[in-house]
């Protein structure tokens, strides 16, 4: 329809005229709208991980270890582990320093079978022990010897088969423990185990010393650990950049050409904040031979009578602590800023509408994709108030 008016105005008004009206009602016409905006470890986006932050997570023995590229999932799980280990390991220490007093001391059967299911009413206990024995960094009299030396027996050591594995059990009267060794090299890791829970089993005081005391320290160090990365992830956290995910719909008959940077601009309150940078999560990021970070520009085409899904992500947000309890809040409303290639070179601007500045976005949105035929309308001035128009990179 819009390219038979085209004919018509070319028709009507002949030569340059004609040719001018019938481009003008042929241009692309480019709106977007704001489908989501979030932290970017609640994005789902994998997150850089610095080094020495992996580091402190290697040998943590309540989490796995973190790596350069990590999920959002596996941080979380490494913060909250971290947390829980910092809450529990007065009790934890306690337990340790008990026992380490009283496996000299106890003598009777009863005794000893107390100790023994004090002991093993803390799992992360023996799994620290396991995989101290596992790592070598931890050695124990082999099993033959403990028997040998402590032929008497507390209780009854079952293996039983499960999928995959076994499981160990040491029947005690009040406590039943379950130590289940599954996956690949699982048998291994079962026979490195062993001796810790034979030496519970028959008592054995010099290895039960020994683990306790192992314990203990790797303990001690997995403390210093948790505060260590508790302390980096949050700081991290508070860095985090924003991901906000938009759709740029072209229902003109020429193909819109997206920058690649784009603008996060807010209003409100009683102060106004600097817009974010914006950049295609798409763009290429690699070293150049003297180190540098060098990107690779990549425009973004939205052909005639389409859409396209935008993923773009902030600067790193140095301690920007205004912008974040906002965030938080929800005090603000914010804009997203693009800006288009025309055919003369210069850039034309696109802005969304006005929308909560905040986590509960994504639902507030979800009306305008609905609705696309509102998307166009009610934008609104294109800059906050008392703001700069900000200028766009070449």
């Amino acid at each position: 329809m819009v390219q038979v008016i085209g004919i018509v105005a070319s028709i009507l008004f002949g030569g340059v005229a004609g040719a001018f009206v019938g481009r003008w009602l042929t241009r692309e016409r480019t709106t977007a709208v704001m489908t989501s905006i979030a932290n970017g470890r609640e994005s789902g986006e994998i997150m850089e991980i610095p080094g020495r932050v992996i580091s402190l997570s290697e040998g943590f023995h309540w989490a796995p270890p973190l790596e350069k590229r990590s999920s959002p999932e596996l941080v979380k799980q490494v913060y909250q582990k971290s947390k829980e280990m910092r809450e529990s390991y007065p009790e934890i220490i306690n337990l340790i320093a008990s026992a380490r007093k009283d496996v000299s001391r106890a003598t009777t059967p009863e005794e000893k079978v107390t100790l023994a299911q004090q002991i093993c009413t803390e799992p992360k206990l023996r799994n620290v022990v396991s995989s101290g024995l596992y790592r070598k960094e931890l050695t124990l009299p082999d099993i033959e010897q403990i028997k040998r030396e402590e032929p008497d027996e507390l209780c009854k050591l079952i293996e039983s088969p499960i999928e995959g594995g076994v499981e160990v059990n040491l029947d005690l009267p009040q406590f039943l423990t379950s130590s289940k060794y599954t996956g690949p090299g699982w048998e291994l890791q079962k026979d490195y185990a062993l001796p810790f829970l034979y030496a519970l089993q028959h008592f054995h005081v010099e290895a039960l010393q020994k683990s306790l005391e192992y314990a203990g320290k790797a303990f001690e160090n997995d403390a210093i650990r948790a505060e260590a990365i508790i302390a980096a992830l949050e700081n991290m956290f508070k860095n985090d950049p924003f991901v906000v995910d938009a759709v740029a719909m072209n229902t003109g008959e020429r193909m819109a050409v997206i920058n690649p940077y784009a603008l996060l601009v807010t209003e409100g309150g009683d102060r106004i904040l600097p817009p974010v940078w914006l950049k295609n999560a798409d763009m290429a990021s690699e070293l150049d031979s003297e180190g540098a970070v060098d990107e690779s520009i990549t425009y973004v085409p939205v052909p005639p009578q389409s859409t396209k899904v935008l993923k773009f992500i902030s600067e790193q947000l140095d301690n920007n602590s205004q912008l974040r309890s906002a965030y938080d809040s929800g005090i603000l409303r914010c804009s997203l800023v693009l800006s288009k290639q025309s055919r003369k070179g210069k850039k034309d601007v696109i802005r969304s509408t006005w929308r909560p500045f905040g986590a509960g976005l994504e639902d507030e949105l979800k009306g305008d994709l609905r609705e696309s035929r509102h998307i166009a309308r009610g934008c609104g001035r294109l800059w906050p108030k008392n703001s700069r128009s900000p200028r766009f990179p070449d």
